[in-house]
């Protein structure tokens, strides 16, 4: 194994995850992953056994579609037209955390079906040096976009986002917060930084 990227055979190890779950009469109904997991196979393996995924999706891949979601606004939208929607997305300490979501039906390249990705756009208020491959920022535009692509049509942007959004959220804000604050590395591979906390 060694250092290897995240999305390296990862249908082999979704499916060995999956019969493990099965041989153990574990069912599991729902996959939720980072950008490592958005690739079309991967997709279409959720597809053919009736997995409901939920991924984080590159963004870059479908900018221009993007750039054509409208303002949100009182006027009455023109047909299959997408508005942008201000929506508070979960409390933190007290204060709201509010986004702009919007959702896309596109069918990415090499899958077999269309898909929903649920966008969602902030502010960009300042430059974070950890921005991953999965944020897309249009220069002149001031916002950072984001989208988790799922099979999952009936669930509209914001409940997709606010679920995506629990996908191991502490476990993974604690390896951050040993990355950057305390500036910890340890030798060998990022595997082991990861099983280590």
């Amino acid at each position: 194994m060694g250092n290897t990227n995240a999305s390296y055979k990862f249908v082999r190890i979704l499916d060995n995850t999956f019969k493990t779950l099965a041989k153990n009469k574990i069912k599991a109904k729902r996959f939720r992953s980072d950008a490592a997991a958005y690739q079309s196979d991967v997709l279409n393996y959720c597809e053919d056994n009736g997995i409901t995924y939920f991924i984080r999706a590159n963004a870059a891949g479908f900018s221009s579609e993007l750039l054509q979601i409208k303002d949100e606004s009182n006027k009455k939208p023109k047909k299959n037209e997408v508005r942008w929607k201000k929506v508070v997305l979960r409390k933190k300490n007290g204060k709201e955390i509010t986004a702009e979501v919007a959702s896309l039906y596109l069918r990415p390249a090499d899958t077999k079906e269309v898909v929903h990705f649920a966008v969602q756009r902030t502010r960009k208020t300042t430059k974070r040096k950890y921005d991953d491959e999965s944020t897309v920022v249009q220069k002149g535009h001031g916002y950072v976009y984001r989208a988790v692509v799922t099979n999952q049509m009936r669930w509209n942007a914001q409940r997709i986002i606010n679920y995506y959004n629990e996908r191991g959220e502490y476990a993974e804000n604690a390896i951050k917060d040993l990355k950057r604050n305390w500036n910890w590395r340890y030798p060998g591979s990022y595997c082991m930084e990861s099983s280590t906390a």
